[in-house]
């Protein structure tokens, strides 16, 4: 994770230097638009990928925070003192979001290309100086790697009829993404519609999360999960006056109680904490109270169960094309329109210019 973060921190960084090209496409929909999905020509391969890790696909029983530490350069648009909402700094979320699905994107990590996000907001001050909170919502579905499931040998055999060689699907991850193992491992994503993967990492611990559970982090490979009401992003540094007082105050209380040991730093130091996070953290930090919250478990690699019926439409994720969250069809954006050209999660009016054009699916 660290040095997969630190080689997304460098490519953004070139990516933000060609956003002042500003070289406007006037083309038809056409022209940014991939227009792919998934299709069934792997049908038998990703129905029997599915089966076998059905014990690792969970669905959320309530909303969960996770939390991505990156350069306050990447949001700014030259204004450290963005707000919370501000479309610039959650698209450079969504971007990173989206590149799980590039195929000339590599930029490593465990989990391969894609967007990181630590269980609680200490773990990983280290990587940046901005932070943004992700609200991933009861009935997210989610792939469970933390104990990964041995892919049988048959499974094994078709993979490698497909040019993947991988024994679980973290590896399958891992590959670069122009590889078939990497492609494949997108494409259940997103037929069985699932926001995020978890994954076993080092995690603070708190007076009220103990739990060994608790030492996860997630990749989160829906863009949807960048819109307003799931994402926002905080320079620690500045409180502009944005409505999110109530939010930072919470975040700096739950902060301080995952600090202890880890020497982290002070979010905003002139505000107050939040005092009363005890009760919060247990609901809302993943892996705090598996007691309670199944999906917190460990998976049990031996409980098969039954699974949605896979959805072989399911659209590539761009710009304007945009997963559901589970089976929530509230959440289920259109296709961009020339007013609003990254219409659905982002409502941006900037033209479409050659950098947002280039992280586009090829057709």
């Amino acid at each position: 994770m660290k040095y997969g973060l630190k080689y997304l921190h460098l490519s953004l960084s070139l990516l933000l230097a060609m956003t002042c090209l500003q070289a406007r496409a006037d083309g038809g929909d056409d022209d940014y638009l991939s227009n792919q999905a998934v299709g069934n020509s792997q049908e038998r391969l990703l129905q029997k990928l599915a089966d076998e890790l059905s014990p690792a696909f969970k669905e959320l029983t309530r909303d969960v925070y996770v939390y991505h530490w990156g350069s306050c350069q990447y949001q700014t648009q030259g204004d450290p003192a963005f707000h919370a909402n501000d479309e610039y700094a959650r698209e450079s979320v969504q971007r990173l979001m989206l590149w799980t699905y590039r195929k000339d994107k590599h930029q490593g990590g465990m989990m391969g290309t894609s967007y990181y996000a630590s269980t609680d907001p200490v773990a990983t001050q280290g990587y940046g100086d901005c932070v943004s909170e992700t609200r991933l919502p009861a009935k997210a579905r989610f792939i469970d790697e933390r104990r990964s499931v041995s892919l049988s040998y048959e499974l094994r055999s078709l993979l490698r009829s497909e040019g993947c060689y991988a024994s679980t699907f973290s590896q399958m991850l891992a590959h670069a993404n122009s590889e078939p193992c990497h492609e494949l491992a997108t494409r259940l994503l997103l037929v069985l519609r699932v926001s995020a993967v978890a994954y076993s990492y080092s995690a603070a611990a708190a007076m009220s999360c103990r739990p060994s559970e608790h030492h996860s982090a997630f990749i989160l490979v829906n863009p949807t999960l960048a819109g307003e009401k799931y994402t926002k992003v905080f320079n620690p540094s500045h409180e502009p006056e944005d409505g999110q007082r109530e939010a930072r105050s919470r975040l700096k209380g739950v902060a301080n109680q995952f600090s202890n040991g880890w020497g982290g730093r002070t979010l905003w130091s002139g505000m107050p904490a939040s005092s009363a996070v005890d009760d919060w953290i247990k609901e809302h930090i993943f892996g705090c109270d598996p007691d309670k919250y199944p999906e917190d478990k460990w998976p049990d690699l031996n409980a098969k169960k039954a699974l949605p019926e896979l959805d072989f439409a399911a659209p590539i994720p761009t710009w304007g094309i945009l997963p559901p969250i589970g089976d929530n069809p509230a959440d289920c954006c259109n296709i961009i329109k020339k007013t609003q050209p990254q219409d659905g999660v982002i409502r941006s009016t900037a033209a479409i210019d050659a950098v947002t054009q280039a992280l586009l699916n090829s057709p």
